[in-house]
Parts: C-alpha cells; structure tokens; sequence
C-alpha cells in the first residue's frame, strides 16, 4: 500500500511567483489495485509522481510504502521500493540496449546478475 499523509509542496517560496501545488493533500492507494491520475496541464500529476519517487523532496508530509516512511529517502534508496517508468522513454532506459534488454534490467532489480545471463529464453 502507498499512503501519502499531508503533503505539502511548494516552489519559488516567498517570490511573486510562488507556486504551492499541494496543500495537506492525502491519497492512498491499495496493494493489487490500478489507478489512474488525470488532470490538466500544470494541476501537479507530475510533481506528484516525481515526489513518490523521490526526485523531489516534499516541504511537509509523509510518503509510506507497506508502512515505510520513504519521505526523506533519496531516488536511489527510495527505487528499492517503487518503480517507475517515465513519460520521457530516454529518461528511464538505456537507449543503447534493445526493448528486450532493458525489460531485462527492469526484471533483474535488486538481483545480483551477469549481463552474460541477463536474458534467458524462458523469460
């Protein structure tokens, strides 16, 4: 389960163009459930998607993945309990391997592997 808890996010704090996209904001989201995130250009679908991840920190809040708190974690420690697949392909791949090899990688996280064995037939 994913449960975010009060979160505040606000950017150019203090300036004229001071932005505060999320206001004690709260969502959960159930184990083995889909759901989908819509809205217009610039409502924070993003920022919320990259505060999950941990590409940004959030100003107040808590983010709990299966009751761990990942709020203060960073994007690398952070990965080891969410996954993520960018609008921008380039952004989460390495363009220099094949469909294939880069769903391998995405299968083999947190593995120990060989890039010998990375792809098996049975996979």
């Amino acid at each position: 389960m994913l449960q975010i808890k009060k979160l505040y996010k606000s950017f150019n704090i203090g300036t004229d163009f001071e932005n505060n996209i999320f206001r004690n904001f709260e969502i959960e989201f159930e184990d083995n459930t889909s759901t989908a995130i819509i809205g217009s250009n610039g409502c924070g679908k993003s920022t919320l998607m990259n505060i999950i991840a941990g590409s940004l920190i959030p100003d107040e809040g808590s983010i709990k993945i299966e009751g761990t708190d990942v709020s203060k974690f960073k994007e690398e420690t952070r990965a080891k309990y969410i996954g993520r697949v960018h609008q921008n392909p380039s952004m989460g791949v390495s363009p220099s391997l094949t469909i294939l090899e880069n769903m391998a990688l995405a299968d083999k996280k947190n593995e120990n592997f060989s890039l010998r064995k990375l792809i098996r037939k049975k996979e």
